[in-house]
């Protein structure tokens, strides 16, 4: 799902789901950005690995700007994560805690789970 965060997202109730995803869909022009900017330091890593002579340091500075890329991500899906449970009552919160630890104690959904859920069959 887009806006999915792992066992987070998974132990939200349907409507926090849906508000997950709704605020995700509000950040894609800036995903889309972030996505456009790893697939050109894909190229850039490809044309770096071949080049000859080989600058290991700029090997180096490519794959750390893709570093820096995936945290930007990750700070951006963590933040939405963290409004969501921040709009939650009390009996919300406790709620999530308790289907928080009913996911983390059954471990990643298998293939036939992510089809009964919806989210299909991953490559």
């Amino acid at each position: 799902m887009p806006g999915d965060y792992g066992p987070y997202s998974r132990a939200m109730s349907e409507s926090d789901r849906e508000a997950l995803r709704a605020a995700y869909r509000a950040e894609a022009p800036r995903l889309r950005e972030n996505r456009a900017a790893v697939r050109q330091g894909f190229r850039e890593l490809q044309d770096a690995l071949r080049a000859d002579p080989y600058d290991h340091a700029r090997v180096v500075a490519v794959v750390e700007a893709q570093q820096t890329r995936v945290q930007d991500h990750a700070a951006l899906m963590r933040g939405l994560m963290l409004d969501r449970v921040a709009a939650m009552s009390p009996e919300e919160r406790a709620a999530f805690a308790d289907r928080l630890e009913r996911v983390v104690r059954r471990g990643p959904p298998r293939e036939r789970d992510r089809d009964r859920e919806g989210q299909g069959a991953r490559p």
